[in-house]
C-alpha cells in the first residue's frame, strides 16, 4: 500500500493536495464555530447513508416480494437479505480506494463525493422497475445499485470518522466523535420513522404496490443538503499540520488493522442485529405487527443518538476500554436472554421495546467510544485508509449478520439462535478489546 511508503513532496497548505509537512510555527487551529460547522457537516453524509440502509432493512420483507419472487416467503427474504449484504461486499473495495483519497487529497474531498453516491443510488432504488415488470433485470439493477451504495459507504464511513474526530480537539474526541455514531442513529431513526407512519397510515396493498418507494426517493432531499454543507468546510487542523514524520512499518499497520478488525466485529454485527434485523425478529417470531415493531426501534434509536455521546463523554474521562469492555462482555452475557424473552412474551409490545432498548443501550457504549479509538490506533497520514478498512469489514459483518441468522433459524428451527450468534461474535471481539491501546489522554500523532 503505496500510502504507507510514499513519501510526501507537497509543502503547501492546500488541502486538496494533502496535509502539508508541520511547519515551524503554531498548528492551524479551529474556532468553536468552524467546530460546530464541520461536525454537523460531517454528520449529514452518515444521516443519508443510514437512512437508506435501515430503509432497505425495515421494509426486507416487502423488497423480497417485489423483486425476489418465490414459492417460500423464508427463501425470498433470504435472497433479499443477502442483497441487503452485496452493499458490503463493495464496502472494503470503496474503503481502499476512497480511504487513500482521502488520506492524500483530503477529508472534504472524499466526504463530497460520497455523498452524491449515495444519493443517487437510494433514489435509484426508488424508481426501479420490480419483477413482474422487468423480470430478472430487476434483481440485477437491485443488486448493482446496491454495489454503489457500498463503494460509497466505505469511504464515508471513515472519512466522516476520521474528519469529526480530528476537529474535535483533545480530551473531547469520545463526545465529539460520538456524534458520528448519532448521526447512524438519527439516519435509522429517521428511516424507522418514515417507514413506521407510511405502514400506519397506508393500507398493506398500497404499501406493497407503491408506498415502500416513497422512503427511498426521500434521499433525493437528504443529499444535494448534505452536499452543500460539505463544500463549505475545512479541513480539520490536524491534517493540515500533519507530519510526513513517524511512518508505521507495513507489519505494525496491518497488526493495528488486524486488531481494528476484530474489535469492529460485535460493533457492526450489534448495529443490524439490534436495529435494522429486529422489526423482523419481532414480526416473524415474536408475534407483533409491522407498525408496532417499527416504532420500537424508532424509540430505541432515539435513545441511541443520546447515549452514545453520553458514553463517548464518559470515555474521555475515565479511557476507551473500560466502556467498551462493559459493551462486549454486556452483549456476551445478556444476548441471549435478552431474544428469549421477546420469544417467552409473544405479541408483548413492553418487552419487545424492553429488550429492543437494553440492546440498544449496550451497542451504544460500543458505538460511544468507539470512533474515538479508531482514531487514535492510526497516525494521521494513514488514519482514513485504517478506519475505513475497520469499518468496512464491520459493515460485512454486520451486513451479512441478518442473512446468516436468518439461515441458522431456519436449518436449526430455533430463534434464540439469533442471541446465541450475537454472544458468540461478542466473545470474538472480547480479546481484541481486553489488548486495546487506550490513547483517550495522548495527543493524536
Amino acid at each position: 500500500m503505496n500510502a504507507m511508503t510514499d513519501s510526501r513532496t507537497d509543502s503547501g497548505t492546500d488541502s486538496t493536495s494533502g496535509p502539508p509537512a508541520a511547519q515551524s510555527g503554531a498548528a492551524p487551529r479551529g474556532g468553536a464555530k468552524a467546530r460546530r460547522k464541520a461536525v454537523v457537516a460531517g454528520v449529514a453524509g452518515n444521516i443519508l447513508e443510514w437512512y437508506d440502509f435501515g430503509v432497505y432493512g425495515f421494509l426486507a420483507a416487502i423488497i423480497a416480494r417485489s423483486f425476489f419472487p418465490s414459492a417460500s416467503g423464508v427463501g425470498s427474504l433470504l435472497i433479499a437479505f443477502a442483497t441487503l449484504g452485496v452493499g458490503f461486499v463493495a464496502r472494503p473495495v470503496g474503503s481502499i480506494v476512497l480511504g487513500h483519497l482521502a488520506d492524500r487529497r483530503g477529508r472534504k474531498t472524499v466526504l463530497t463525493l460520497t455523498i452524491f453516491l449515495m444519493a443517487g443510488s437510494t433514489v435509484a432504488i426508488g424508481i426501479l422497475p420490480t419483477y413482474a415488470t422487468a423480470g430478472v433485470l430487476a434483481p440485477v439493477l437491485l443488486v448493482l445499485a446496491r454495489l454503489v451504495q457500498g463503494f460509497a459507504a466505505g469511504g464515508e464511513w471513515g472519512s466522516a470518522t476520521a474528519f469529526i474526530t480530528e476537529w474535535a480537539g483533545e480530551g473531547r474526541r469520545g463526545f465529539v466523535g460520538a456524534f458520528q455514531q448519532s448521526s447512524i442513529a438519527i439516519g435509522l431513526l429517521l428511516g424507522s420513522g418514515v417507514t413506521a407512519i407510511l405502514a400506519s397510515s397506508l393500507g398493506a396493498a398500497d404499501l406493497e404496490g407503491w408506498g415502500w418507494r416513497i422512503p427511498f426517493l426521500l434521499g433525493a432531499v437528504l443529499g444535494p443538503v448534505g452536499a452543500y454543507m460539505r463544500r463549505n468546510i475545512a479541513e480539520p487542523p490536524v491534517y493540515r499540520s500533519a507530519s510526513p514524520s513517524g511512518r508505521l512499518s507495513r507489519a505494525d499497520f496491518f497488526r493495528r488493522i488486524l486488531h481494528a478488525i476484530v474489535f469492529v466485529a460485535i460493533w457492526g454485527v450489534a448495529s443490524y442485529m439490534v436495529t435494522v434485523y429486529m422489526p423482523t425478529f419481532g414480526q416473524t417470531y415474536g408475534g407483533l405487527t409491522r407498525s408496532e415493531t417499527l416504532w420500537s426501534v424508532t424509540i430505541a434509536l432515539a435513545l441511541t443518538a443520546v447515549l452514545a455521546p453520553a458514553f463517548g463523554h464518559v470515555s474521555d474521562r475515565i479511557g476507551r476500554k473500560p466502556v467498551l469492555l462493559a459493551g462486549c462482555a454486556g452483549f456476551l452475557v445478556l444476548s441471549y436472554p435478552l431474544y428469549g424473552a421477546v420469544l417467552s412474551h409473544p405479541g408483548s409490545v413492553p418487552v419487545f421495546l424492553a429488550v429492543q432498548c437494553s440492546l440498544v443501550a449496550l451497542y451504544s457504549l460500543l458505538a460511544g467510544a468507539g470512533p474515538a479509538y479508531l482514531t487514535e490506533a492510526f497516525p494521521t497520514y494513514i488514519r482514513t485508509t485504517g478506519i475505513s478498512v475497520a469499518g468496512a469489514c464491520a459493515g460485512l459483518f454486520g451486513g451479512f449478520a441478518p442473512l446468516t441468522v436468518t439461515w441458522i433459524i431456519q436449518g436449526t428451527g430455533a430463534a434464540t439462535a439469533a442471541g446465541t450468534f450475537l454472544a458468540l461474535v461478542a466473545l470474538v471481539s472480547l480479546p481484541a478489546v481486553l489488548t486495546i491501546r487506550d490513547a483517550a489522554h495522548a495527543r493524536l500523532d
